[in-house]
């Protein structure tokens, strides 16, 4: 049996449900890719839920980043530009650095995105 296949029944595996009620059944490995660290978790929520615009500026990389979340170097639709940290993987660094130029640009609370 190929235990790295996405079919494997004895992964863990969980259940997800979006806003939409649509069901989604992962691998837990692959969910966990793309966990979001408790400490701006509230920042990132906020900024995916909010109805924001631009391109070519820091909203725009958070868009970018958030919508690539847990991709690595090499994955379908993995995107360098987003990068902003050169690790190889699209995360923390990354939000934190598009974060700080955010704040140049808005110099008010991030509840206001």
């Amino acid at each position: 049996m190929d235990h790295n296949s996405s079919t494997n029944p004895d992964s863990d595996l969980v259940w997800l449900t979006d806003s939409s009620g649509n069901a989604y059944l992962m691998r837990s490995d692959v969910v966990a890719r793309h966990h979001v660290p408790s400490e701006i978790a509230t920042q990132v929520k906020d900024f995916v839920e909010s109805d924001t615009q631009g391109y070519g500026n820091a909203s725009y990389l958070l868009s970018g980043i958030s919508k690539l979340w847990g991709l690595k170097n090499g994955d379908k639709g993995y995107d360098g530009n987003f990068d902003l940290d050169g690790s190889g993987d699209i995360g923390t660094g990354d939000w934190e650095i598009a974060m700080k130029g955010w704040y140049e640009q808005n110099p008010k609370s991030p509840a206001t995105f």
